[in-house]
């Protein structure tokens, strides 16, 4: 084995490491996004699709060997929280086996857009105002406004969240890391 070779493999086995980074790296943080998803919903009433919509997984490559978690500050509609209509208001358990009663509440479906339907929990705000558009313009309404539960941001940034999602971040890492070290030497000493 010539200088040439030695060189060769040491930068193969340079850029194998790398690879095998990058790969432990996503596949560790899309586990760990995974794991405490299932954290916060045996605690709250939402939906796994629900928390999905509103975070996003930046991926790492060998340029930017970084992957990110980002949870949209959006708060999620009350409705999605087992929302119930009753005779005295809207009932919602944003906890589980906790509900609350919001008096004089409504459940309803508004236009959205163009096509589209949007259902959600609302209630008066006392304040009246001409109505600029729709079947009641230019007469006076009441105001009504959406009522919103528990962001996705604010359950995972709560602290027993994080603490779950580094735990699960670092054990999936060390698992992945491990296995794509060896694949990726098995690689570099086959050629």
């Amino acid at each position: 084995m010539g200088k040439y070779e030695v060189v060769k493999t040491f930068n193969n086995i340079e850029t194998g490491t790398k690879r095998a980074t990058v790969r432990a790296l996503n596949r560790a943080v899309k586990s760990a996004f995974s794991n405490t998803s299932k954290f916060i919903r045996e605690t709250y009433n939402i939906k796994k699709e629900d928390l999905e919509k509103f975070a996003k997984i930046i991926p790492a490559s060998l340029t930017n060997m970084v992957a990110k978690l980002i949870v949209n500050r959006k708060a999620v509609g009350l409705y999605k929280y087992k929302a119930r209509q009753n005779r005295l208001g809207v009932t919602a358990s944003q906890r589980k086996g906790e509900k609350k009663l919001y008096r004089h509440a409504f459940i309803a479906s508004m236009k959205a857009g163009e096509t589209g339907t949007h259902t959600g929990v609302f209630i008066r705000t006392g304040v009246k105002k001409i109505a600029t558009k729709g079947r009641y313009e230019g007469k006076m309404r009441e105001q009504i406004k959406e009522l919103f539960g528990a962001s996705p941001y604010n359950l995972f940034k709560d602290e027993i969240a994080q603490k779950f999602l580094q735990e699960k971040f670092v054990e999936r890492f060390n698992i992945e890391f491990s296995r794509q070290i060896e694949y990726e030497s098995s690689r570099v000493l086959s050629k």
